[in-house]
């Protein structure tokens, strides 16, 4: 009787598990986790059928197969960014999983590699074992900074693996050491352009419109009570080359306001620091005419014209926003870290070397003239480690298309500041907006892209000139002046503190029509800013 019992339990039992009875929809997988507009991925779970539906981003996504557990699906055309995937079956069922991302345009990354950070921090032979041991290459490593906070504490490498940069993240995502995987992003400052060497060394419009001789001069008169009469920028960029506008000459007294720094193009885990081209830029144009994008850049910040010939030491020209003028006003610090190649691409781990090493230099402000349109969750924790350092950012809006521009746009989640770029109309006397500057509701303000002049390298080892350049490149410097400036009056001002000064003093008075995505919350004023009388 016992046995018959245990029969018919048994048969109960299978009848419960019929298989008419739905299964529960689940997605448990989608991959890859990055990938092109129009692209495949393929979503694994349960409970799919025949007339299941997805969507990615609210979009109907064509389903071109359902094999078992199985569905592949063609993603539809959606701008760059992080998507949710949704099926729905033919019980009414739906069940859906977050972080599918688009990809920007492959020359925003490289192909077959990811950037990772490791959960524990290995050494050099593990990260090479770790590698290995997933079918991967450890093609560079940046080792965690002892006492370092943010990412700075962190292990990071560049793992590669042939097929695509898709395929390399997601062996990279899977591995046991690793905590977070990106496709290795490539900054730029391409896109911007020069209109050759000039004779001109004087910004005239620009002085005028962004009031800087008025907050020059009443900045000097408060030097007496700063706590910190130069501040420090580190510029971010190509480097900077010993330009002589970068030396201030009062009598015999030869000084410089540029810093020695990094150049971490050229470093290898395995290779000493190099120091002989910490400062030097060997950034070309389009034509291979070394012009120097990062000596441009640190110009517009705290370069002087040079005092030459018969008007030595007579005369004082203002080039930069804080320039060294004399011993007792110094003017802003330049501290080059050059994570730029001479073609001005800049990659992820360098900018992120870059920025650990900047830090450790103490600046009040880091400028970054460059960017990709890649979003990367890596480089915008690097730029949260900074301003939690309370250390001012300022990046260029970019000069190409109308998606957003990294890491310029994380001024939407971060407290930094994005500079768009506007141009000098000579006939109506207003600024317009360049017809390169990349829009969005990130965009902070806007400053001048257009310069008349700017001192620049023209050898490669500190050479002599002034060129005109275009590009949102050169419209951030300005506004990383101003920052530095407001700085120097009050260290302990946060990274939201000195942005919601500089849009406060932001002023549309010289401004032509210009709308909030194009100009943000104006042209950037000086005075104003930094409440000069």
């Amino acid at each position: 009787m016992k046995k018959l019992l245990l029969f018919m339990t048994t048969i109960t039992m299978c009848v419960a598990c019929n298989p008419t009875t739905p299964v529960t929809l689940e997605i448990r997988q989608v991959r890859p986790r990055f990938i092109a507009p129009a692209g495949e991925v393929i979503v694994t779970g349960a409970g799919f059928s025949s007339g299941s539906v997805v969507t990615i981003g609210g979009q109907s996504a064509v389903v071109n197969s359902i094999i078992g557990n199985e569905l592949k699906v063609k993603v539809p055309s959606l701008k760059v960014g992080t998507y949710d995937v949704v099926v729905s079956n033919s019980a009414q069922q739906s069940a859906s999983a977050k972080g599918l991302n688009i990809l920007a345009s492959p020359d925003n990354y490289f192909p077959d590699q990811a950037l990772v950070i490791f959960k524990e921090n290995p050494d050099l032979n593990k990260a090479t074992l770790i590698a290995r041991n997933g079918g991967m290459t450890l093609k560079d490593y940046k080792p965690a900074d002892s006492g370092a906070a943010g990412i700075c504490s962190k292990t990071l490498a560049v793992l590669e693996q042939q097929g695509s940069a898709s395929r390399a993240v997601d062996t990279a995502s899977d591995l046991p050491d690793v905590l977070e995987a990106n496709p290795h992003q490539i900054g730029t400052g391409a896109a911007y352009s020069d209109t050759g060497p000039t004779t001109n060394t004087k910004h005239l419009n620009e002085f005028a419109a962004l009031e800087l001789d008025r907050a020059y001069t009443y900045w000097k008169t408060l030097i007496p009570t700063m706590p910190k009469r130069s501040p420090r920028v580190a510029v971010l960029d190509t480097g900077v080359a010993q330009h002589p506008d970068f030396k201030n000459l009062v009598s015999a007294v030869l000084q410089t306001n540029l810093l020695s720094g990094r150049n971490f193009t050229t470093e290898s885990v395995t290779s000493a620091v190099s120091l002989e081209l910490d400062t030097a830029d060997i950034a070309k144009n389009a034509g291979s005419e070394l012009v120097g994008h990062g000596t441009a850049v640190a110009a517009i910040i705290g370069a002087r014209d040079t005092e030459v010939g018969n008007n030595a030491g007579t005369e004082f020209w203002q080039v930069g926003v804080l320039p060294a003028e004399n011993i007792a006003a110094s003017g802003a610090e330049i501290l080059p870290v050059k994570v730029c190649d001479q073609t001005t691409k800049c990659r992820g781990i360098d900018v992120i070397e870059g920025i650990c090493y900047a830090i450790t230099q103490k600046p009040d402000v880091i400028n970054m003239s460059f960017g990709t349109q890649q979003p990367s969750s890596i480089i915008k924790q690097a730029i949260q480690t900074i301003t939690d350092a309370n250390i001012v950012v300022v990046a260029s809006a970019g000069n190409k298309g109308t998606e957003p521009n990294y890491p310029a746009a994380y001024s939407l989640e971060l407290p930094i500041i994005a500079v768009g770029s506007v141009w000098f109309e000579t006939n109506i006397k207003k600024y317009k907006p360049s017809n390169f500057s990349v829009p969005g509701a990130w965009v902070t303000l806007v400053a001048p892209g257009e310069t008349q002049s700017a001192s620049y390298d023209s050898s490669g080892t500190g050479g002599f000139g002034y060129r005109s350049f275009k590009g949102t490149s050169f419209a951030a410097p300005w506004v990383s002046g101003v920052a530095a400036m407001l700085k120097a009056i009050d260290p302990t001002q946060t990274p939201t503190q000195i942005r919601t000064k500089i849009v406060a003093g932001a002023s549309r008075a010289n401004l032509d029509a210009c709308s909030a995505e194009q100009c943000g919350a104006g042209l950037l004023n000086a005075a104003r800013t930094i409440s000069a009388p």
